[in-house]
């Protein structure tokens, strides 16, 4: 009987105590057991390993110049659309203000006539905040007479195509630049100024090619690509930046 006793009060304060720690794990406040920290021990001979962190890549160095893709100067149309540029002849870097249409010439490697046409690209580090406007410029010698005035005279035009692109999908220049006979230079300007940040580095393409009749030698057609700030009076050749490779 006295072992009875014993049985039902262990029974009964077993189960007082079981629903005491489950009331205790369903009420909202309660707060989780703290879990336990087990410390990682590398075995007593293995060898050290030397932890090497990892260092981000540094900037490319940027130079002054434009790198410029070499196509065939076929029918305009398919040079302005860039499903159709296939693969180009030849690239080189170019740091001088005008291009001429023959520039690709003076460098081995690139394979194209005479009159070719030409895809810019380089990156244009604004000098201050604001709108800036892109223009392309087009230059021709004269060489049909010993005076200016006989060369003036020169009845040979020549027209050339121009497109400016600013992050490979807003267009800021597209058209074409005609030199008639009474002059040397013709100007293409956008319409549409773009709102650029001082510091930003601007991607930048431009694509160019000429027409050139005959007696017109791609030596003597220049062109160049330029912009203008708000605050500027002038156009000026864009300062062009391609990475040093």
């Amino acid at each position: 009987m006295h072992i009875s006793r014993l049985v039902l009060a262990g029974g009964v304060w077993t189960a007082l105590t079981v629903g005491f720690f489950a009331g205790a794990l369903l009420r909202p406040d309660a707060k989780p057991p703290a879990p336990k920290t087990i410390e990682a021990t590398a075995p007593r001979n293995a060898p050290a390993v030397d932890v090497v962190q990892a260092k981000p890549l540094p900037a490319p160095k940027l130079i002054p110049g434009w790198h410029v893709q070499v196509f065939p100067n076929r029918q305009l149309a398919e040079l302005f659309d860039p499903a159709k540029y296939g693969a180009h002849a030849g690239a080189f870097r170019h740091a001088a203000d005008w291009l001429t249409m023959n520039e690709h010439q003076r460098y081995t490697g690139v394979f194209a006539d005479d009159n070719a046409a030409f895809l810019m690209e380089g990156f244009f580090n604004p000098e201050k905040t604001g709108k800036h406007v892109f223009a392309a410029h087009l230059r021709v010698l004269r060489r049909g007479g010993d005076s200016q005035r006989e060369r003036r005279l020169d009845p040979i035009s020549v027209r050339c195509s121009a497109k400016i692109v600013l992050w490979d999908s807003a267009v800021v220049v597209a058209g074409k630049l005609q030199v008639d006979a009474d002059d040397d230079k013709a100007s293409l300007q956008g319409l549409e100024a773009a709102s650029l940040m001082q510091g930003s580095l601007v991607p930048v393409t431009a694509l160019i090619a000429c027409d050139l009749p005959e007696g017109v030698r791609a030596s003597d057609v220049m062109l160049r690509i330029c912009v203008r700030g708000a605050e500027e009076p002038k156009f000026r050749p864009v300062p062009a930046l391609t990475p040093w490779i």
